[in-house]
C-alpha cells in the first residue's frame, strides 16, 4: 500500500511526498505550485521542476523535515 503525505506552505499545497510498499519515497510538486509566481523549491535537494523526484532525492529532504521537526 501506498502512503501520501500532502506538504503545504501556509495555505497552498506544495506537493506530494509518497512512499510505496518497499519503503522508496518520491516527491512530486503539485502543477499549481510549480505553476505560482510565488512558488519556490522546498529544499535544494528538489528543485522547482515538473517531475517526480526519486527515492535518493526524496529521502535527503524527508531526513532534514525530520531532524527539524525533532529539535
Amino acid at each position: 500500500m501506498t502512503s501520501h503525505l500532502n506538504l503545504f506552505f501556509e495555505d497552498k499545497h506544495v506537493g506530494v511526498l509518497s512512499e510505496d510498499e518497499e519503503e522508496r519515497l518520491s516527491f512530486r510538486y503539485t502543477m499549481k505550485w510549480h505553476e505560482s509566481d510565488d512558488s519556490f523549491p522546498i529544499s535544494m535537494a528538489l528543485k522547482l521542476e515538473d517531475k517526480e523526484y526519486g527515492h535518493i532525492e526524496a529521502k535527503t529532504f524527508s531526513k532534514i523535515c525530520f531532524l527539524r521537526a525533532r529539535s
